[in-house]
């Protein structure tokens, strides 16, 4: 009950802040979404198949500069339909959605369905107007409980990896974070390319990426935020949502998982912590000044001031949609061992997700 207490007090606080913002901004400078979102899972194997996390659905938070509401939450079994869910924190401190009258088990030959409508009202991220590595403070000036939670080693970002460590310790200015965290960047401009597919592989672990040299938003992001732990600059990994119109993108992840995002595309940026300004985004695929180079034959995503990583991430000068952020938690298992669940029991599961303006 208490910890219940706590979310409701919590999403209270974070309401009032975040309505306090949107209404001093102008109206052109609040942009009002809508999205939907429909899964379908059956089970076509001869076993029942447990649900596990498929009964926990995210969501948009509500944020400083983003305020986010459900219209809309149902969910069947074989048709059955049922409203009732509660809100829950996972272990990443997001706001999560608990169905609570969906089954432990989905049985042979049945079918399970989730949608969800949620209005999202939001603002670009406004940064500090003075970012410049002459103004940093050094690893020195970094809070020591934010190290103890966000400079750890996890099994998605594993700070002992021999050759991940020893990069990171060679681009090391210990008297100027800000410098550090954009020498990294730099070398991932230079020497990780951008894939030509990208659907070339589900995920990447941080050590992968830097052997293979290759990685996508969340992967160079996965890489900068290791690097960053090594050194003891706190880090961890936020992502969200791009309105797109007219887009169409499908995926198909395995045999067993296909989806369809229409207008929208997820995208994933490195959150770090430098003094004195303190949680800063690095975006090291969409920010302005960004230019694709060809260089024998391979695309690498690099810009002439390594400072535009920060100062022009797409989540500072855009409406970009939060959805959520990753502390400790490895999520490229989660999504491995989806797929294997999916395989196990002869599983499909389809979902279709679209974002629109609303009128």
């Amino acid at each position: 009950m208490a910890s219940r207490s706590l979310i409701v007090a919590l999403s209270i606080i974070l309401l009032a802040l975040s309505l306090a913002y949107l209404l001093h901004l102008k109206r052109s400078e609040v942009h009002v979404y809508l999205y939907r979102f429909n899964a379908t899972l059956m089970n076509n194997g001869t076993s029942p198949m447990p649900l596990r996390e498929l009964t926990i659905l995210r969501i948009f938070p509500n944020t400083t500069s983003q305020f986010s509401r459900i219209q809309y939450i149902c969910y069947s079994v074989n048709g059955r339909i049922y409203y009732e869910y509660l809100l829950q924190r996972d272990r990443d401190g997001n706001v999560v959605v608990n169905l609570t009258r969906a089954p432990t088990l989905l049985y042979p030959n049945s079918t399970f369905n989730v949608q969800l409508t949620m209005e999202i009202r939001v603002a670009p991220l406004k940064l500090e107007p003075e970012i410049n590595v002459g103004h940093s403070g050094g690893l020195s000036d970094v809070p020591r409980d934010l190290k103890e939670v966000y400079c750890t080693s996890t099994p998605l970002w594993n700070v002992e990896d021999f050759h991940v460590k020893s990069l990171a310790y060679k681009l090391l200015n210990d008297s100027n974070a800000l410098q550090t965290v954009l020498s990294f960047a730099k070398w991932i401009d230079f020497n990780v390319r951008y894939p030509k597919k990208l659907d070339r592989h589900l995920v990447w672990y941080p050590n992968q990426t830097y052997l293979e040299l290759e990685g996508d938003c969340d992967d160079r992001a996965n890489l900068l935020i290791t690097l960053c732990r090594c050194v003891g600059i706190p880090s961890y990994l936020q992502y969200g949502v791009i309105y797109e119109p007219g887009v169409i993108k499908r995926t198909s992840y395995s045999k067993n998982f296909y989806r369809t995002s229409r207008s929208m595309g997820w995208h994933g940026w490195a959150m770090v912590y430098v003094p004195p300004w303190g949680w800063l985004p690095v975006d090291l695929t969409y920010f302005e000044g960004a230019s694709k180079v060809e260089v024998e034959g391979s695309i690498y995503v690099r810009c002439e001031d390594p400072l535009m990583h920060i100062t022009g991430a797409l989540v500072a000068r855009e409406p970009i949609i939060i959805a959520g952020n990753i502390t400790v938690t490895d999520y490229m298992a989660s999504n491995r061992s989806l797929l294997e669940l999916l395989a196990k029991y002869e599983a499909y599961l389809v979902e279709n997700e679209e974002l629109s303006v609303k009128a």
